[in-house]
């Protein structure tokens, strides 16, 4: 009886949820370009498990590119929204500038942007996209890393 019993609430367990053995669709597609290796990597790879959860709980599939090389229309079709996981808006070639462009002027997806995603100015070499700085809301930076300052901190607890 017992194992009668294990059966049938493994049964359900494993049918429960999934319309009878069918995989539920996901509601939308995520795509987001991560800056994975320097000294930003530890904050891509929480995001990441951060983003894996989410993406659990609420039925949409994320997918992950390095870079902007894969980035044209046909590519971001397949998308509702792009994140800009702390990837610079720089090293993206012509064609992925403007299938991006016209994702997000068109309305065809919505953007997300963490931290770098908004890095615009002339460093490290590169030339600032206009059009990004526009998107932005003209936002130009002169100088990103400031001088460190030195400061003391107390932290008090109230038992």
């Amino acid at each position: 009886m017992r194992i009668t019993s294990l059966l049938l609430v493994l049964f359900i367990a494993g049918f429960s949820g999934s319309n009878f053995g069918q995989e539920t669709k996901p509601r939308f597609r995520v795509v987001a370009m991560t800056e994975a290796a320097g000294i930003h990597a530890p904050f891509v790879d929480a995001a990441k498990i951060w983003l894996g959860k989410v993406a659990a709980e609420n039925n949409f599939t994320i997918d992950y590119i390095e870079n902007a090389e894969p980035i044209n229309d046909r590519f971001l079709a397949q998308y509702q929204l792009f994140i800009q996981l702390n990837y610079s808006p720089y090293r993206w070639n012509d064609t992925a500038k403007a299938a991006f462009r016209k994702y997000i002027i068109e309305g065809k997806g919505g953007w997300i942007g963490f931290h770098h995603a908004a890095l615009l100015g002339e460093f490290d070499g590169y030339q600032m996209w206009p059009w990004f700085s526009d998107f932005m809301g003209g936002i130009r930076y002169k100088n990103y890393i400031p001088e460190f300052a030195r400061a003391t901190v107390h932290i008090e607890v109230n038992e």
